[in-house]
This record gives structure tokens, C-alpha cells and sequence, in this order.
């Protein structure tokens, strides 16, 4: 995991809910993963890349540009991200994009290019309003912290304060699904953000990233020291429910599984194998059709509507 975040950093890996059930996003997905791939640099070989269960080859869906951060539309259909640089000489497009993926568009959303140096996003399951960590442009000077974007009208709340010239920051924030309540995690600290209250809780020390589930049971968080194990915390306290290996934190739609990725002497030092983790037991299973094809890492989920 270690050599995989040095050297890796426009990627997105996802578990995807297989064809065995359906949750009322839209029907069945059909694939166990997908992975966001910027490709060599500047070289406009941005894709998506859908790995499916069984039966049929890797498929790849273009994209209008690199991504630099993005998260993924509760339905799985579109990205909600911002711009990577798309040559050395030029300048990232400014702003938040919805990029839809069935066709493939890219739309700037409205009011968005206030927000420049963003550490992480998070959109609510209703998809009415994102988390945005990073700095905020009031039109002379930047606010720095957390902060409510409301899509509709393009309102702005600001959350929680950090100083603009330290490296504070909160990072991987997660929304419940309720959308009240968020977790993320400050240089090692993870914490529960109440956005009513505008306040911060504690809930552990030496933590690297962290999601809520999609149920509303769970947190799963990376620990930032070897192994990096991925401990559960139930959200009724707010207590460890149990530890399993190494994972990206990455949530099935149906809550069952995680991602992981694993090394594997046949694919060399730069390629890596995806697993689906079972958070009931810690059984891992292998998404066959991912063997030797994963380069890098980072998070998200599709939805089978998108195929080309």
C-alpha cells in the first residue's frame, strides 16, 4: 500500500454491486469494479475503465479531461470533480464539473469557482448539497476550512476554520446519508463533523482516511501506520467493531464488501489485483477479471448504465 501511494495519483478504483442483486438505484450493476485512469501525462488518454464479473472484456469510457478530485453521483452515473492539468503550460479548468457518463458531458456547476486549492469533496446521497475542504475565494481573500456547497441555489456555509497558511486540513470527508453529519480525518485525527452545529468530535488518533456506508452502520477507516488496517466503527457509538486487512475504504453500494487490491509476483512491481473484502467475516475475493491491470488507486463506484 505504501509503494502503491507513491506512485500512483489519478486513479479511481471502485467496487461496483455485481449483477446478484439490485438496490434501487437504477437496476442490477453488472460490474464488480471500475477504475478511473489518467493515462501517461498530458497525453489525453483519459478514461474510466469497467471491469466486469464474468464473461465479457474491459470496457473504457473516455473523458473530456484529467480529473483531479472527484467523487462519484450516488447513482453512479456521473462525477462530480475538478479539473487535473491537461498540458505542463496550462492551467486547470477553474470550478466544480458534473461529468455525466451516459453520454459523456462535462458541465461547470454553477457558483463553483469559488472554491481553488480543494483537498477533498463529498456529495449527500440526494446529490443536493457537497462538502467541499479547501479554500474558499470571497472575491478578495481566501477562507480556508470546510464548507456546505448547496448545488441548487449555489449557497455557501462555511463549516469549520483551519488557517490558510498551515497544512491543516480535513481530508476524505465522507457525508452520512443522512447528510447531516460527516467524518474525515485531520493529520492523523479522525473526527465526526456535525454540520448543524458546526462542531467536531474526536472519535480516534492515527487514522489516514475514513468512509461512512451507504446503510449508515459503519465507518471504515485506514490506519496511518503499518499494516494499515482498515478498523470498522459502528455509528451508534462510535466504537471499534472489528479490524480487518488492508484496504482503500471503498464501499459496495450494499454495504458488504470493501475494496482492497493486492501485489502479486505475476504482475510485477507496478500492477496490482482488486478484492472484494467482506466486512462481516474478512474474506477476500479476487475480481478475476482485474488480475495484473490496476496501476493506481483512489475511490469511487459506477453504475453498469454507463457501459459504452
Amino acid at each position: 500500500m505504501t509503494r502503491l501511494h507513491a506512485i500512483c495519483s489519478l486513479i479511481g478504483i471502485a467496487v461496483l454491486l455485481s449483477s446478484w442483486t439490485t438496490l434501487g438505484f437504477g437496476g442490477a450493476f453488472e460490474y464488480e469494479a471500475a477504475v478511473y485512469s489518467g493515462g501517461p501525462a498530458f497525453t489525453g488518454e483519459q478514461r474510466i475503465r469497467l471491469f466486469p464479473s464474468a464473461g465479457s472484456s474491459v470496457k473504457n469510457i473516455p473523458l473530456p479531461f484529467p480529473l483531479g478530485l472527484f467523487v462519484v453521483d450516488p447513482d453512479g452515473k456521473a462525477l462530480y470533480a475538478q479539473a487535473g492539468i491537461e498540458s505542463p503550460v496550462a492551467r486547470p479548468k477553474a470550478g466544480i464539473f458534473i461529468v455525466e457518463l451516459h453520454p459523456v458531458r462535462a458541465s461547470l456547476i454553477r457558483g463553483s469557482t469559488v472554491f481553488r486549492s480543494s483537498y477533498s469533496l463529498a456529495i449527500s446521497a440526494h446529490r443536493d448539497l457537497m462538502l467541499v475542504s479547501g479554500s474558499y475565494w470571497n472575491g478578495t481573500s481566501p477562507a480556508c476550512g470546510v464548507f456546505e456547497f448547496v448545488l441548487k441555489d449555489a449557497s455557501v456555509r462555511q463549516i469549520l476554520s483551519t488557517n490558510c497558511n498551515s497544512d491543516a486540513a480535513w481530508t476524505d470527508l465522507s457525508l452520512s446519508p443522512d447528510g447531516l453529519e460527516a467524518v474525515a480525518t485531520d493529520r492523523g485525527r479522525l473526527g465526526l463533523i456535525d454540520l448543524a452545529k458546526k462542531s467536531v468530535t474526536s472519535i480516534a488518533q492515527g487514522f489516514r482516511r475514513a468512509a461512512w456506508s451507504p446503510d449508515g452502520k459503519w465507518i471504515a477507516a485506514q490506519e496511518a501506520s503499518a499494516p494499515e488496517d482498515t478498523v470498522l466503527f459502528e455509528t451508534h457509538m462510535f466504537t471499534r467493531a472489528r479490524t480487518l486487512g488492508n484496504s482503500g475504504v471503498l464501499w459496495s453500494p450494499d454495504s458488504r464488501y470493501l475494496l482492497a487490491w493486492k501485489s502479486q509476483l505475476l504482475c510485477g512491481p507496478y500492477h496490482f489485483t482488486l478484492e472484494k473484502v467482506d466486512v462481516r467475516t474478512g474474506d477476500r475475493q479476487t475480481i478475476q477479471s482485474s488480475k495484473c491491470k490496476v496501476i493506481e488507486s483512489s475511490g469511487a463506484w459506477m453504475s453498469a448504465e454507463i457501459s459504452p
